[in-house]
């Protein structure tokens, strides 16, 4: 169950370098360079230190993966341009019930395993959609079909990317420690030159070099780099990355707890709404999981 705690570690950093991000207010498209080549930058002298994986296919699922996270960035960004961020931020719970599907999709003795167990896994269905339906509320995402539609290919990207992270590690799990930081490293690379050169197109201006960009750029940096190695160890120990995927997409309720303190602690009325029901649905239902997974 080591994975649980990882994915709940995963969560907070999640939660944390949203909630940083919006006091710094760095350019969306900016922090995507950053993120990408700046975490492989502060990677890549750490690889010396370090014997690489062996299997090649550790390192063609990280290359698919780098690929893929730089496109579904790229949607997001845009998506949030037309949409708004209330209709994309319904894409990451969602993405949790078809990376289930997928799972059992793909690997077919993984379907048998679930079928073997038809009532443990209805359950861990009804608390999977249970998690989904309170952090959708919680988050109060607001969809559309024509939204949906748009955002079809970033879902269905987010879910593959949570699959290709799990076949990574586990193609790459004998030697953990190298595993994580081939992992990162590849990764922010490729997404970072995609997303750079292809996708955002930005030269190499005053803005992408301001001084006060980059020492908020490199304390943002760290905690991608914390998520991504969390994130990595959760789902190498994980029996199906829906969970792991499902512990994350927890960063709203971390982000509004937060908030409630810091109210509460300056004496002043939390200007949210926190709806106690949502939360007992939640929390059941995440205690479900972990007990039936």
């Amino acid at each position: 169950m080591i994975w649980v705690v990882f994915a709940f570690l995963c969560s907070l950093t999640t939660a944390a370098f949203i909630s940083f991000n919006h006091i710094f207010r760095l350019p969306a498209n900016l922090l995507m360079v950053y993120r990408g080549l700046g975490s492989a930058l502060c990677l890549a002298p750490l690889l010396l230190f370090v014997l690489p994986v062996t299997n090649p296919m550790f390192y063609l699922f990280c290359i698919l993966q780098g690929c893929l996270v730089a496109y579904t960035d790229n949607r997001i960004f845009n998506a949030s341009k037309t949409w708004g961020d209330d209709t994309t931020a319904a894409i990451k719970p969602l993405s949790v019930a078809l990376t289930f599907l997928l799972w059992i999709f793909i690997f077919p003795d993984q379907l048998i395993k679930y079928t073997q167990n038809p009532v443990s896994t209805i359950l861990i269905i009804g608390c999977l959609s249970g998690i989904i339906f309170s952090i959708l509320k919680l988050k109060k995402a607001k969809t559309s079909r024509a939204a949906l539609l748009a955002l079809s290919l970033p879902l269905i990207g987010f879910s593959i990317t949570d699959i290709l992270n799990k076949e990574a590690m586990s193609n790459g799990g004998q030697h953990i420690i190298s595993a994580v930081l081939y992992y990162c490293f590849i990764t922010s690379f490729i997404c970072g030159l995609l997303n750079l050169f292809v996708y955002l197109k930005i030269p190499c201006t005053e803005s992408l070099f301001n001084r006060t960009h980059i020492f908020k750029g490199i304390f943002l940096i760290i905690l991608v780099l914390l998520n991504m190695g969390l994130k990595n160890l959760a789902m190498l120990f994980t029996p199906n990355p829906a969970y792991v995927s499902a512990i994350i997409a927890l960063f709203p309720l971390w982000i509004i707890t937060n908030k409630f303190i810091i109210a509460h602690m300056k004496n002043q009325p939390y200007k949210g709404h926190i709806n106690p029901g949502l939360i007992v649905i939640l929390v059941a239902c995440l205690c479900g999981l972990i007990v039936l997974s």
